[in-house]
This record gives C-alpha cells, sequence and structure tokens, in this order.
C-alpha cells in the first residue's frame, strides 16, 4: 500500500509477518502471527514516466510498422490485379483504333486470362470475317472486269 508521496517518488510499503502456525510446514505450537518488519519499494515518478513513455513509442512504431505492411501488401495485390487489366485495356484500345492482329496477354487471375482469351477469340472471329470479306470483294472485283 502508498505508504507516502514525495515530489520525485512513490514510497510503498507492506508489512511482514511470521508464518502462521496452520501453513507450517514443520510441527510448532500454534501461535499468534509476529510482526517481522515492513517492506518497503520506493518508486520514481521519473522512471514510471519514462517507462510509460518507452511502452507508448514503441506500441507507436509496432502499429506504424503494421500498417506499413498492410498498405505495401494492399498494393501489390492491386498491382497484381490492375496490371493484367490494364494490359487488357491497352490491346482492346489498339483493336478500337482499328489496328489487325492484336491479341492480349493472358496473365493474371483467372477472370482476367479468361476475359483475355474471349478478346483473342472475339479478334480471331474478326479476322477471319474480314478476310472472308475481303476475298468475296476481289472475287466481286474479277467478275466486273
Amino acid at each position: 500500500m502508498l505508504d507516502a508521496e514525495g515530489p520525485n517518488a512513490w514510497r510503498f510499503a507492506a508489512p511482514v509477518y511470521t508464518q502462521p502456525a496452520a501453513e507450517s510446514p514443520f510441527t510448532v505450537q500454534a501461535a499468534a502471527p509476529e510482526l517481522l518488519g515492513h517492506v518497503a519499494v520506493v518508486m520514481s515518478k521519473a522512471a514510471l514516466s519514462q517507462t510509460t513513455t518507452d511502452i507508448f513509442v514503441a506500441n507507436t512504431a509496432t502499429s506504424f510498422s503494421f500498417a506499413l505492411l498492410f498498405l505495401f501488401l494492399i498494393r501489390f495485390l492491386t498491382n497484381r490485379m490492375t496490371r493484367p487489366l490494364t494490359q487488357l485495356s491497352v490491346s482492346m484500345g489498339r483493336a478500337k483504333a482499328g489496328e489487325t492482329g492484336v491479341r492480349a496477354v493472358m496473365v493474371g487471375p483467372k477472370d482476367i486470362s479468361d476475359m483475355a482469351h474471349a478478346f483473342n477469340s472475339m479478334m480471331a472471329v474478326l479476322e477471319e470475317r474480314e478476310a472472308a470479306l475481303s476475298v468475296a470483294a476481289i472475287a466481286l472485283r474479277s467478275r466486273k472486269a
């Protein structure tokens, strides 16, 4: 229990008694517990304040480290998702601009890879139709001549 408080420290003190006879491992006469003395502990207020500050700084640094690690993990995962989507989008933009023979790279998660496969299939069908139209146009021209 708190025995005294000064401007720079606390003093805690507790009485120490002899062991009661019932709890003694030796065979002794039953006697009332005797006061042996007091135990005192002095705790510096500055030391407690420093310890509290150290704990706060350590907890803050640990929390910040975990938050930073979490942000890097999120960035890694979003890059892993957006890179294949960006590549697919670029391929689609090239096809929209009229470029022929465009194919998407089939990388990334299954859903994105499936979309790239569907795009490639669509481009192959489009190229086959354009080739058939070209053959038909040549045949039509040669018939008129």
